[in-house]
């Protein structure tokens, strides 16, 4: 579950096989936010954003959003603009490019508009803007393709007429995904002989689960107590899966007076064989 002072990726995207892939990608800050309800007296978690880049609006249809979205769209952009804007104060290039870039979405789609986007190239962006301008100082990242803005890039499609290429193109995606297949298959071979049915664990990492019966809304954390495997989990339904999770444990847990059963899946990482 997750964690306040915990930081994720929030990467809605779209994804055609064998043609192309959009994703829009934030790093968020989880943390706790005072609500006016809650359940159980428990606080709820929120989030605060740590990357701020505008979204590209050559990629948006406006007339499949909402006013709602479109609102939603314009008061990032207006943050991302106050928020990077005073870092470029001396590089007028990148500053005409982010405001151009920051404006109003149905201004941006304008017929005929001229956007800046078009005329700065992508690696003048990157090297006139440092990494660190673009995020959080707190969140140093590793790459600048987690906050430069996508570009739209023609990925050509398998003409029909074009048996041969597009017999090759899927004779490559099938051997790809065998590949790939294989691989996860002898990993779960290895979870499997190293922590077979009945095997004695300990958890070691600090694991958190909220489906205690009579502690639901309430985590409990099972680093430090010692179960037993009760599967490995490798298919769904017939099907070869590669689980984050694997492990299939059972763990005994106080509840008051009484002793319950709670079954969690882990990682291999989690526990330790006793």
């Amino acid at each position: 579950g997750l964690m306040s002072g915990m930081v994720v990726s929030n990467e809605p995207g779209y994804y055609e096989d064998g043609a192309f892939g959009i994703r829009i990608e934030n790093l968020l800050l989880v943390k706790e936010v005072a609500t006016q309800h809650n359940f159980g007296g428990q606080s709820f978690l929120g989030f605060d954003r740590l990357t701020f880049i505008p979204i590209q609006a050559k990629m948006i249809h406006v007339e499949l959003l909402s006013q709602r979205e479109m609102e939603w769209i314009d008061a990032y952009h207006a943050q991302v603009w106050e928020r990077i804007s005073p870092r470029l104060a001396e590089d007028e290039k990148t500053l005409d490019w982010l405001k151009s870039n920051t404006r109003p979405l149905l201004e941006q789609c304008s017929p005929g508009t001229q956007s800046v986007s078009d005329a700065v190239p992508l690696q003048s962006v990157s090297a006139a803007v440092p990494l660190n301008s673009l995020v959080s100082d707190a969140v140093p990242l590793q790459s600048v393709s987690d906050v430069l803005p996508l570009q739209s890039v023609p990925v050509p499609r398998p003409q029909a007429s074009d048996a041969t290429s597009e017999v090759q193109t899927e004779a490559q995606k099938s051997e790809t995904s065998a590949q790939e297949t294989e691989t996860d298959t002898a990993e779960q071979t290895e979870t499997q002989k190293a922590f077979p049915q009945g095997t004695k664990v300990k958890v070691v990492q600090p694991v958190v689960v909220y489906h205690v019966p009579k502690s639901k809304g309430q985590g409990r954390n099972l680093e430090g107590l010692t179960g037993e495997v009760t599967d490995v989990i490798g298919e769904w339904n017939g099907s070869h899966i590669s689980a984050n999770a694997p492990i299939k444990a059972r763990f005994q847990m106080e509840e008051g007076d009484n002793t319950v059963s709670v079954v969690v899946h882990l990682a291999d990482f989690e526990v330790e064989k006793v």
